[in-house]
């Protein structure tokens, strides 16, 4: 088996694995590491553009987790920063409309890394960012990118789903209420009015 086909499937399986990760710190983490094992991967297949794209978006993600007790000015000047580099590679390899999908992943992802952090972070992650991947991937008929974004949009709902109920957030849904519960809370209303 070829290791760099290997590789690419270890990574390709990890990179929706990490959004079940709840601990703020590990899953920037993870979410830096991933991206530069993809970077080495790429560099040793000798592409440079890639590679370089890739130890940037590692690099955001490590900046997202050393600003996130930074004040707003900080945090503007690293995020311009990404954002000029990013908005650099979409003149350099501009094709068509559908080259502006990835753009604004990319720079809706550094604003996000950046500005946010817990429930925040991943439900624009998931329906911003990741949502502008799905709608690129499925224009281009990149199956196995959509395959895997998608799934990561999921696991990501999931774990919100699982924080949320750990804030107690979320309703109970296991509890049923009985008629005696029913007669209870209409006697509370009726009384209040």
């Amino acid at each position: 088996m070829d290791i760099v086909f290997f590789l690419t499937v270890i990574l390709g399986l990890a990179c929706p694995l990490a959004w079940l990760i709840k601990d703020e710190v590990k899953f920037r983490l993870v979410g830096a590491a991933i991206p530069f094992s993809w970077a080495v991967l790429n560099y040793a297949q000798g592409l440079i553009d890639s590679s370089l794209i890739l130890f940037v978006i590692s690099l955001r993600a490590l900046t997202g987790l050393y600003l996130m007790r930074h004040n707003l000015k900080t945090k503007t000047v690293f995020a311009s920063i990404f954002l000029v580099f990013f908005t650099a590679m979409l003149f350099k390899g501009y094709e068509d409309a559908y080259s502006l999908l990835p753009w604004f992943a990319a720079c809706l992802t550094t604003l996000v890394q950046i500005y946010l952090s817990g429930i925040a972070l991943r439900v624009t992650q998931s329906f911003g960012a990741d949502g502008a991947w799905i709608v690129y991937d499925f224009a281009r008929s990149a199956w196995g990118h959509l395959f895997e974004k998608s799934v990561s949009v999921l696991l990501n709902l999931w774990t919100i789903r699982g924080m949320l109920a750990e804030q107690k957030l979320l309703p109970n849904t296991e509890a049923v209420a009985t008629p005696a519960d029913l007669e209870t809370t209409r006697a509370g209303v009726l009384k209040a009015n």
